[in-house]
């Protein structure tokens, strides 16, 4: 992962490369449908979204959050699996966001447009993190002891930003159309 750090053009490079080897291998034809299938899958907007993660998660080009992220992330996916056990402490499972979260499942986007619904996403994974970090002062120490490092980072004011959060969200609504 630290070597991803060292090469914050990775994404490009790779889709260039990508690109030079198809043009030597593929029949014309087979060439332009997979630039046709790039486009629609928009490739270059991909490459900047991985190129803002990994910046993210590396913090530095000498990955100096990569360990960091590592850890958050495993804990993260224990406090799925403690989320499913209804005796979990609140602090370490996410039961208590499953009323804001179901309240968006149930959320009627019938009448709306595809714009008014990636705002209602952008807001709704906006309110969802802050909630999960600022709405129980009594889990204040267990989310210090388990994120302080990752909060200290790039990698939470990337990802809680409503820009970041507007060009993902617009990223996926295009590829749903």
């Amino acid at each position: 992962m630290n070597m991803v750090c060292r090469c914050p053009q990775m994404f490009t490079m790779a889709q260039k490369c990508a690109l030079k080897w198809m043009e030597i291998l593929l029949t014309k034809k087979t060439q332009e449908l997979v630039q046709e299938t790039a486009s629609e899958l928009q490739l270059s907007v991909i490459s900047k979204l991985l190129q803002e993660v990994m910046g993210a998660v590396c913090g530095s080009r000498d990955g100096q959050c990569v360990q960091d992220f590592l850890d958050a992330s495993v804990e993260t996916g224990h406090m799925f699996d403690r989320s499913f056990d209804p005796e979990s402490e609140k602090c370490t499972s996410y039961r208590r966001l499953s009323d804001k979260i179901m309240a968006m499942t149930i959320n009627d986007s019938e009448d709306k447009t595809a714009e008014q619904i990636a705002d209602d996403y952008t807001d709704f994974v906006l309110d969802v993190m802050k909630s999960f970090w600022c709405d129980a002062p009594d889990c204040a120490d267990h989310m210090a002891d388990t994120f302080y490092e990752l909060l200290s980072s790039r990698f939470c004011i990337t990802f809680s930003t409503r820009s970041f959060m507007s060009k993902l969200v617009k990223w996926i609504e295009n590829m749903i159309e």
